[in-house]
């Protein structure tokens, strides 16, 4: 649905960075680790370290933290906006959205209100990543029938997009009752909710980079990737599985640090000057 740019109220979200600048993000899904002894980590431990991580992001000067929604033993996350709230207290100026959000199994218009919420209580940093769910749990959990997979994430983000324009709401559909000419409160203040819809991909160039340690390549692969397809954000996924609290804070401190100052430093001298 769109894009989204500068973390600061007053900045418009939506508009295009320019050839000469990419905005750097991290995703996570609140990975379960585990301790030396094999024990996994309790999800309260996860959801507070998970707020530290949050908060070092911001620190570091990274443009947006996301977090997936999950309903799993293996992922602490299962109330994306819950904890962007409290993020929204610990942090700055970072936008906070979610990654996903399965729309799928959720209501549309809670949806849009709660990250309204968020927006609000983060002085204009909210952002919304929409799902249909690659994890199907949420669906028998919410009694909902997989056999309308296709169907539910078609309405619902109608629904969604609706709501999101902050008019009167006239929808209908076979998935829930029709809403005629009703509003969804609280609006946001200076803009409309920044939104995307999410997509799978392949991570393969990124991991073997990191692999091998080299985050100078990692910064060429973002270049490469804003000059071919002329993007304005790049969000790497930094959590992986069982990767402990202490390494994955030391992974945000060189994407911050050392990768995002070189990837600032190779398209400002590529890029043309008038």
């Amino acid at each position: 649905m769109s894009t989204s740019t500068g973390p600061d109220s007053g900045s418009n979200p939506t508009a295009p960075v320019g050839p000469e600048r990419i905005l750097l993000g991290l995703n996570t899904f609140g990975d379960v680790g585990v301790f030396p002894d094999g024990h996994p980590v309790p999800h309260a431990q996860v959801l507070r370290q998970l707020l530290e991580q949050a908060e070092l992001a911001d620190e570091v000067g990274l443009h947006a933290f996301g977090v997936g929604e999950h309903h799993r033993r293996d992922f602490a996350v299962s109330a994306p906006e819950v904890f962007l709230a409290a993020a929204a207290a610990r942090t700055k100026r970072i936008r906070l959205g979610s990654a996903v959000t399965v729309l799928s199994s959720d209501d549309p218009i809670r949806v849009f209100q709660r990250f309204s919420t968020v927006d609000a209580l983060s002085n204009g940093r909210a952002e919304v990543m929409l799902g249909r769910g690659s994890f199907i749990e949420s669906f028998p959990l919410f009694g909902l029938d997989l056999a309308d997979y296709e169907v539910l994430f078609e309405e619902k983000l109608e629904l969604f997009d609706k709501a999101r324009a902050q008019q009167p709401i006239h929808w209908e559909g076979r998935t829930r009752p029709a809403i005629n000419g009703l509003s969804a409160y609280p609006p946001l203040e200076h803009h409309l909710l920044p939104a995307w819809i999410g997509v799978g991909g392949t991570p393969e160039s990124v991991l073997r980079c990191a692999e091998y340690g080299y985050p100078d390549t990692v910064a060429a692969k973002i270049v490469l990737l804003k000059k071919n397809l002329a993007v304005d954000r790049f969000d790497l996924k930094y959590s992986n599985g069982t990767l402990p609290h202490k390494a994955m804070m030391r992974s945000i401190e060189l994407f911050g640090t050392e990768v995002a100052p070189r990837v600032a430093a190779r398209l400002a001298a590529a890029t043309p000057q008038n």
